[in-house]
């Protein structure tokens, strides 16, 4: 009688092939959904970063221009970098960095290079009228660059320029729209339309306000 009744209380507690195998495929089911969804948060989380640095820097620049009653010059470095996990063959800008100008044109880095999270790029296409050709009110668009050498690429590298006013103003040309795109570099550059997931910073030409839109 103890016999029968341990085997039938170990029974009870035991699972069947049948049980186990259910409980398996639900777990393959539920993680089939979870990590890609992981992964789209992972990479939200690193577009919002870049997009996070570019907006502190760019009003940074605005507010030092004010405070210091001089010109201040954002410069996006494109480049190669064989270091960026995603297109590393192709050159993408993917740097920042700012200058104090002084009255007799000589510049002044105010700090480091800041590159953006890894794989992240700033599009250099219609999607970032910032970084096209174009011709603002200081002239051409390319900056006097003094080659300064900047991580994994030195000198080998193009750089665009925005300029903030000691008035907060910029030297972009007040008759267009002025933003600039970052996404995941994977997808390329010169994108024609801003892809899934990205992140769109415009500049007010008049007062150098910086607006950021999410998606």
């Amino acid at each position: 009688m103890q016999n029968r009744f341990r085997h039938s209380k170990s029974s009870r507690y035991g699972f069947s092939l049948i049980e186990l195998l259910v409980v398996i495929a639900l777990m393959v089911v539920v993680g089939g959904i979870a990590v890609p969804n992981f992964n789209n948060i992972a990479r939200g989380t690193k577009i919002g970063q870049a997009g996070q640095l570019l907006q502190d820097k760019l009003r940074i620049a605005r507010q030092t221009a004010i405070t210091r009653n001089r010109t201040v010059e954002v410069r996006f470095y494109q480049y190669t970098d064989a270091l960026a996990g995603v297109g590393p063959s192709q050159p993408a800008f993917r740097s920042v960095q700012t200058f104090l100008v002084e009255n007799n044109g000589q510049t002044t880095a105010l700090d480091k290079v800041q590159a953006l999270p890894n794989s992240i790029i700033m599009d250099g296409g219609p999607i970032s009228t910032l970084l096209g050709s174009r011709q603002d009110k200081a002239g051409a668009w390319t900056s006097a660059d003094p080659q300064v050498r900047i991580p994994q690429a030195g000198t080998n590298y193009q750089c665009r320029a925005l300029r903030f006013y000691s008035d907060g103003s910029t030297s972009l040309d007040n008759g267009a729209l002025w933003y600039v795109t970052l996404h995941e570099g994977i997808l390329g550059d010169n994108l024609a339309q801003p892809p899934k997931n990205f992140c769109t910073l415009q500049v007010d030409p008049i007062n150098g306000y910086v607006q950021v839109f999410r998606l």
